[in-house]
């Protein structure tokens, strides 16, 4: 999975228009982050990412960086 891929991802676990993170990459305050969401989000990260992260960590996310620092390397370029 790559960052534009992951990004879309995202996008529809939040319920979000096709490019709304790349307008505006803070969505953490966003209605669209609830409890669904995140554990939509710790699936994709570990699923597809091999990524554990716990829910305080994912709660700390406000932006996509935020994301990305816990994701490392884990995206092909």
């Amino acid at each position: 999975m790559n960052k534009t891929e992951f990004i879309e991802e995202l996008e529809i676990i939040l319920d979000l228009e096709e490019g709304a993170l790349e307008a505006q990459p803070e969505y953490g305050g966003s209605e669209a982050w609830d409890s669904i969401s995140m554990l939509g989000i710790i699936a994709l990260l570990d699923g597809e990412l091999g990524v554990s992260v716990n829910v305080a960590e994912l709660r700390a996310c406000k932006e996509i960086e935020d994301l990305f620092a816990i994701i490392g390397d884990k995206l092909e370029l």
